[in-house]
């Protein structure tokens, strides 16, 4: 069922996004505020969660209410969610004390 398969890709995507992003990204930072693995992936999570909502709404709005094809308001939702989930989690989940 595809809203299935659509969450379990989702997810695996936001668990490879903050893997890697751990690791190699911020992985130079000795004093992080949230020092435990569990928690900046908490934070990441809701974050990406944030970011998904906003990205949904975006293509929603820009496509049915503004007409704007559909692909384009994606492209928009896109790059704004990437914006929330990388400035946020800058800011929250890889933040120094």
């Amino acid at each position: 069922y595809y809203l299935i398969a659509g969450f379990f890709g989702i997810e695996l995507a936001i668990l490879n996004n903050f893997i890697w992003n751990d690791l190699w990204t911020f992985g130079q930072a000795d004093d992080l505020k949230l020092s435990s693995t569990w928690h900046r992936l908490i934070s990441f999570h809701a974050v990406s969660v944030g970011g998904l909502i906003l990205n949904m709404g975006i293509l929603y709005l820009l496509t049915s209410i503004f007409g704007v094809y559909y692909l384009v308001s994606n492209l928009i939702g896109i790059l704004m969610g990437f914006l929330w989930n990388f400035f946020l989690n800058r800011r929250i989940t890889w933040k120094s004390s």
